[in-house]
């Protein structure tokens, strides 16, 4: 055998397979998996795994730190240094993090070629480690799952560490209910391939297994079934062969039998183009396929262009990752982008929309390559006339009757296996972004304004400068204007337009105000925002700060609505978000939000289905329709109505709080609008975000952070003589606080009066809090002069007082009825006059007074 030279320094870099179907130069073996980039010739994947483990069995990690070994380890270590990690673990197997680290391993997934090697290098370390317990134990403590790979595998080493063990028992158990049909596939597997099937706990999960509603889960025991004879049948499978039985006089019979993939294909789907189909992206299959499992017959059976062939080929792709594959690289890319549309974020879209969607993610690659894949043919046309969309279909929905009523779906008997096989997309990965300048229309940096701004914001709002609507959950449009003018706040948008004016203000208004503080706590202005956001995610503190604020677009929402257990959990979701973003890397928006959305994590606060089935969007109706029209959103894409916009509000939020930078335009989306304007959400012209040094210190990955902005002090000195107050230094925040209570007659000197002191209050309860503001931020015991002055407030509160049994009311000017109004006996008894043609009159004398003007002919109706 012939050796080959790996190139291990390239190993980071390394290209994708190439599929081929030649002998191995190596190992002389035939094979369709190469490697070539980081290797002197082409040789197969067993050749190459074995030459790889061996220098890296000749990588010595002993002279190691911890340091480096964990970082290896993490989300952002080189593949060079994470195989050597797995393989020479033992060095660093009495560390506590150590099982730790390695069962993270056993997720590890990215689009890496040897992403599979190591989680695989990860599988054989857990068993290898000599304190098995404390694999078993890491394992059964983990909460949250990285990837369905992880769960997997997970199951895998805790059965091969611990079988006879009772939580490793109930692990697998629950696993078995896990919504990844992949990981139950490898429960099933596992009952199986270990021979345990007649012991009663296994036995009950296969069962379970066996009616499960997922077809990839239900074939994975047919097949094991099949082929053990095993008592349990796969209802199923027994289900397909009679309908084919019931179908047998209306379609061809099979040559040969079929499985249940081929016999769902055969039977439920319809390819109008199925010969061009099968030249352009099937044809090759058969060259493919394992010698060992399919004779020569059957082989040149399946290279004929026939209907048995197509149904063959099309069901071994989609069972078969490295099949698939080969189909995903023949197709344009903007039909591979439309399948992860259509497996991930819906099973119907109405074709204009789609169509915009579609051409809003393809400008993301730049790539020639790309672009020349892309065809001019209309979408609607092309899934009628294009081959490449083979696994569309045009559908009607006639509930849809204001707009187009064609939509494009997937066939959803596919649509199962397709997302099982189909790699991460590109569109969802968080690659870094080097020059955003020409994108985006502005940039917020990371300037440390906030510490600036912080305090003057908190004692504006201690003030109670900050005014509400009648609901109490919007401020009013005249103390944001007053807030933003008084704390100097740098606004997102200038450009004049109503809806952006006073953005920043609005969100830091709207979070500042849903917390307490003392003076004290602004002493460590960087440790009061991390214990701030950190009590926000906990949900310790920001109670009243609800989501469903940023949804101000959804209309009929049940505000009152919604376990606060949803809101904590939207709030770690976004916290997972932000642990995501590199260190010091600009990354797209859209690309974070649908790499979160694939991931499962969900955004929505509305409950289902009693309130988010009756929430709709106002939009621009047809142009065959004037107005507007209702669009319900559970007919929309959750992710472009829920999960991108408030990923990008809050990205707003947290970049007002100096956590995050943003680059960003003029709010627009091509997708959905509300009526009559640009966007959807107000924060629809965010584009990118890369996390600040300060976001860094705030999610733990600093320990230390310098405020590099200083406040300068003042002193305040109060008058004992008189209601006087004098400033000596530059302090906003103080400055603020005389300014609240006093009237400036210099430079540095405020008389309080009444006029000065009351101003900003309209009832009871805001005198009282002046006064407590008083004592917080000026003198906690001030002289006697000054509680003579409070005392004299309360003394004069509340001078009128309503009397709610009288009526006032305008007398015309008629000389005859004024005259009356001053002579009659009887009606001076009642009526009181007032000033400018007025008069009192008791309620319960009403009647007796219009009966009496009535008797003169004064008729009131």
């Amino acid at each position: 055998m012939r050796t080959m030279m790996i190139r291990l320094d390239q190993i980071n870099d390394m290209e994708p397979w190439k599929i081929l179907q030649r002998e191995c130069p190596v190992c002389k073996k035939m094979a369709t998996l190469f490697t070539g980039n980081i290797t002197d010739q082409q040789a197969c994947t067993a050749c190459f795994h074995k030459q790889l483990e061996t220098l890296l069995i000749q990588k010595d990690i002993s002279q190691w730190t911890w340091e480096r070994f964990s970082f290896s380890l993490s989300s952002l270590g080189e593949m060079e240094d994470r195989l050597r990690a797995l393989i020479h673990f033992s060095f660093f197997q009495t560390m506590e993090a150590t099982p730790e680290l390695l069962v993270e391993n056993l997720g590890f997934d990215t689009a890496h070629p040897l992403a599979w090697y190591a989680r695989q290098k990860a599988h054989e370390a857990c068993l290898y480690f000599k304190d098995k317990e404390k694999i078993i134990k890491t394992i059964l403590g983990i909460e949250k799952f990285g990837s369905w790979q992880q769960k997997a595998n997970m199951v895998n080493v805790s059965y091969d560490i611990g079988p006879t063990q009772a939580e490793v028992i109930e692990f697998i158990e629950r696993m078995a209910s896990d919504p990844s049909p992949s990981v139950r596939s490898c429960v099933a597997k596992i009952v199986i391939a270990k021979k345990v099937k007649k012991i009663n706990w296994a036995k009950t999960l296969y069962e379970k297994l066996s009616y499960d509603k997922n077809l990839l889960v239900r074939e994975a025991c047919g097949m094991e079934n099949k082929d053990q004879n095993d008592i349990f049948f796969h209802t199923a499978f027994l289900e397909r062969k009679r309908e084919g039985r019931i179908r047998a006089n209306r379609t061809k019979k099979p040559k040969a039998s079929y499985n249940v993939t081929e016999m769902i294909i055969n039977q439920h789907c319809n390819f109008p183009l199925q010969e061009m189909v099968y030249e352009l992206y099937l044809s090759h299959i058969p060259d493919l396929l394992d010698k060992n499992q399919y004779s020569k017959d059957t082989l040149t059976a399946l290279k004929q262009n026939t209907n048995d062939a197509f149904v063959r080929i099309l069901a071994a792709a989609i069972n078969n990752d490295l099949l698939f594959k080969t189909i995903l690289e023949r197709l344009p890319r903007q039909v591979v982008t439309l399948l992860y549309l259509f497996v991930w974020e819906f099973e119907k879209c109405e074709i204009k929309t789609l169509a915009q969607k579609l051409d809003s993610l393809m400008k993301q690659d730049r790539s020639d390559a790309v672009l020349n894949q892309q065809t001019t043919m209309p979408l609607q046309e092309a899934v009628k006339k294009d081959p490449a969309y083979f696994m569309f279909q045009i559908c009607k929905d006639w509930s849809y009757h204001k707009g187009d009523m064609n939509f494009i779906c997937i066939n959803r008997y596919l649509s199962a296996h397709i997302q099982k096989r189909l790699p991460a997309p590109d569109f969802g990965r968080l690659d870094p972004v080097q020059d955003i300048q020409p994108q985006v229309e502005k940039v917020h940096e990371d300037s440390q304004e906030i510490f600036r701004q912080l305090p003057v914001i908190l004692s504006f709002i201690a003030q109670g400068n900050l005014k509400f609507n009648k609901n109490g959950n919007t401020p009013l449009l005249g103390s944001l204007k007053k807030m933003a003018t008084a704390c100097k706040i740098d606004e997102y948008y200038t450009n004049g337009v109503k809806d952006l004016a006073y953005l920043k203000t609005t969100l830091l208004a709207e979070f500042l105000n849903c917390t307490a503080f003392k003076p004290k706590d602004l002493e460590d202005l960087p440790a009061f925002i991390k214990n701030r956001i950190n009590h926000y995610f906990s949900f310790k503190d920001f109670t009243a700060h609800s989501s469903r604020s940023v949804f101000g677009y959804i209309k009929r929402q049940m505000y009152d609505l919604g376990p606060s257990s949803d809101e904590q959990q939207i709030r770690l979701n976004f916290k997972k978000i932000l642990n995501s973003l590199p260190k010091g890397e600009w990354v797209s928006t859209d690309n974070l939000a649908r790499a979160t959305f694939y991931d499962g994590i969900n955004f929505n606060p509305f409950l289902e289905p009693y309130e988010f089935n009756s929430l709709y969007i106002q939009v621009d109706g047809p142009a065959s329709y004037a107005g507007q029209e209702k669009q319900h959103i559970h007919r929309l894409s959750i992710y472009d109505v829920i999960t991108l916009p408030y990923v990008k509000a809050m990205m707003f939020l947290f970049g007002a709080l100096g956590m995050v930078s943003l680059g960003y335009s003029s709010p627009e989306n091509k997708i959905y609008r509300q009526y009559k304007k640009p966007w959807l959400s107000i924060y629809d012209g965010l584009k990118y975000v890369k996390l600040t040094e300060f976001g860094n210190y705030i999610l733990g990955r600093k320990k230390r952070f310098i405020n590099e902005i200083t406040i300068s002090s003042a002193k305040i000195e109060i008058d004992e003589q008189k209601t006087m107050l004098s400033i000596y230094g530059q302090n906003p925040i103080k400055q603020m606080a005389l300014e609240a209570v006093g009237q400036q007659i210099n430079g540095s000197s405020y008389m309080v009066n009444y006029q000065s002191f009351l101003k900003e209050c309209d009832t009871h309860k805001d005198v009282e809090n002046k006064i407590q503001f008083f004592r917080d931020n000026i003198v906690k015991k001030p002289p006697a002069i000054w509680e003579d002055f409070f005392k004299e407030v309360y003394a004069r509160m509340n001078p009128l007082e309503e009397v709610p049994a009288m009526s006032v009311f305008r007398v015309k000017p008629d000389r005859e009825l004024l005259t009356l109004l001053t002579t009659d006996k009887m009606l001076k008894k009642y009526v009181i006059r007032a000033e400018n043609h007025h008069m009192i009159v008791l309620n319960s004398d009403f009647s007796k007074v219009k009966n009496r003007l009535a008797f003169f002919g004064f008729f009131i109706s």
